[in-house]
C-alpha cells in the first residue's frame, strides 16, 4: 500500500500529552528476543561478505548514500520535510533520526502533521540479491505507519527491467499496532493494475512494555530462489519466487535490481487507505520516533549484482 501518503506530527503536543503517553501495551505475541539482547547482535548467513552500508556516524546524512523523495506522498492534514527541518530527520549520535511530529493538534479543527520524504538509496545503491540488515528502534503504537521496502525502478545507475510491472518489496511494515511487523510483495502495472500477496505469517513481539525504546534487527535475505524476511534471526515472512501471484504474469520484476526506502508515516483522517482506528489522534502519544542506528548490504561473491553512483 505504499506510494500514497505522507505524515508527521510536532512536539507541540508532548506537554499535553505526557500525562497520558506511558509506555505502550498490547495484546500477547511471540518473539525469541528481547530489546537488549538484541542490541548488538548480527544475523549475517554464512557466505555473505559486506558490500555497502552506512553506519550513520557523522552529523548529516550522506548524499553519496542517500536520497529524500516522495515515494510515498503528502495528502491533505499530511506534509513532507526534509533536513531542513532537523526535528523530523537528522543524524545525531550515531543514528538516523526520523520523527513524525505535530504541527497542529486535532484540536485545532485543522490538524496537519509533517514526516521526512522517504529516505531511499535510489541513484546511489541499486542491488540484486543479498543480504540487507537494519538495527533500529521502530514505532509500533497507534498512528505508526514505519516501513522498509524497496522498488525495482532502475534509475539512471542500473539496468531497466524486462518485466511490464514495478515490483515492491516490504520487508515490514507497522500497520497501527501495539506489536506486529508484517511482509508483502506488491506488483504495480503501468495501465493501473495492482496485485499483492501477503506472507501467512508475521512477527509477534510478546514482551511490548518498552518495545517503543528498544532496538530489533530486522532482516531480508534475497537470492535468486526465495526472498525471507527476518526479525531477530528469527524468520517470519517467506516467498517462493518460482510461484506467480496476482495477474499471473510472472516474477521477472522480483528479479530486477531493487533500491532501498525507509518511512516514518503514521495514518491520519485524510489517508487514503488506513487501517480502522488507526488515524492519529490526541492520545497517539507523539512523535514517533524511528531511529536507525545501522544499515548493512552483504551480497556472496559470483551472485548477484551491486550498482552505486559514481
Amino acid at each position: 500500500m505504499h506510494g500514497m501518503i505522507a505524515c508527521g506530527m510536532r512536539n507541540c503536543l508532548a506537554v499535553l500529552l505526557l500525562g497520558a503517553c506511558g509506555l505502550v501495551s498490547g495484546a500477547e505475541g511471540t518473539t525469541a528476543r528481547t530489546g537488549a539482547e538484541a542490541d548488538q547482535a548480527s544475523y549475517v548467513p554464512e557466505g555473505y561478505r559486506l558490500v555497502w552500508s552506512d553506519e550513520f556516524d557523522g552529523t548529516t546524512l550522506n548524499e553519496r548514500k542517500w536520497t529524500l523523495r516522495p515515494d510515498m506522498k503528502g495528502d491533505g492534514e499530511l506534509a513532507l520535510a526534509g533536513t531542513e527541518r532537523p526535528e523530523v530527520v537528522r543524524v545525531a549520535d550515531g543514528k538516523l533520526q526520523l520523527n513524525a511530529v505535530m504541527d497542529r493538534p486535532p484540536e485545532s479543527g485543522n490538524p496537519l502533521y509533517t514526516t521526512c520524504f522517504s529516505v531511499t538509496t535510489y541513484n546511489k545503491m541499486h542491488f540484486r540479491y543479498g543480504y540487507l540488515e537494519m538495527r533500529a528502534r521502530v514505532p509500533y503504537k497507534r498512528s505508526a505507519w514505519p516501513s522498509l521496502w524497496m522498488k525495482s525502478l532502475p534509475g539512471d545507475i542500473a539496468p531497466a527491467g524486462r518485466a511490464d510491472y514495478m515490483a515492491e518489496v516490504d520487508v515490514f511494515e507497522v500497520f497501527s499496532s501495539p506489536d506486529t511487523a508484517a511482509p508483502n510483495l506488491h506488483k504495480w502495472h503501468r495501465n493501473g493494475k495492482h496485485s499483492s500477496t501477503s506472507s501467512p505469517t508475521r512477527h509477534k513481539f510478546t514482551d511490548i512494555a518498552d518495545l517503543n525504546n528498544e532496538y530489533h534487527i530486522y532482516g531480508f535475505e534475497w537470492t535468486p530462489r526465495s526472498m525471507s524476511m527476518y526479525l531477530d534471526g528469527e524468520r517470519y515472512g517467506y516467498y517462493d519466487l518460482s510461484v506467480d501471484f496476482g495477474h499471473k504474469d510472472g516474477m521477472a520484476g522480483f528479479h530486477e535490481t531493487l533500491y532501498v526506502i525507509i518511512n516514518n508515516h503514521v495514518f491520519t483522517n485524510t489517508s487514503p487507505w488506513k487501517p480502522q482506528d488507526s488515524e492519529v489522534n490526541s492520545s497517539s502519544c507523539l512523535p514517533n520516533h524511528y531511529w536507525i542506528d545501522w544499515i548493512r548490504l552483504y551480497q556472496k561473491p559470483g551472485e548477484g549484482a551491486l550498482f552505486t553512483a559514481k
